[in-house]
């Protein structure tokens, strides 16, 4: 089994301005968390977006930062962890990652 880590500096930022509950901008750190995994399993939008059962086009306005409701959110990092990526955490030790294991 192989295993490639990808780590960021950015630590994960809190969600910002005030949105209803059940649409919520993503983080930066997040939203490239989410765009350097599709391109790990060198998917294209319209694959994750069929992995996820959601529209090529929501998957464009997330990626672009654009607000989604959290339920698409899920949906899209669920395909990816299906899809073999591990999201990492940020901690004391270091930033946010992912790693593909496969």
């Amino acid at each position: 089994m192989s295993i490639l880590d990808i780590n960021y500096d950015d630590v994960l930022s809190g969600l910002g301005g005030l949105k209803p509950a059940k649409y919520v901008a993503s983080s930066r750190a997040e939203l490239r968390q989410c765009r350097a995994a599709r391109h790990l399993l060198l998917w294209s939008q319209e694959t994750l977006a069929y992995h996820a059962g959601v529209a090529a086009k929501t998957v464009a306005r997330f990626e672009r930062g654009e607000t989604v409701s959290r339920f698409t959110e899920s949906l899209i990092r669920q395909a990816l962890e299906r899809g073999g990526v591990e999201f990492i955490q940020a901690d004391e030790y270091g930033g946010a990652g992912l790693r593909l294991i496969g």
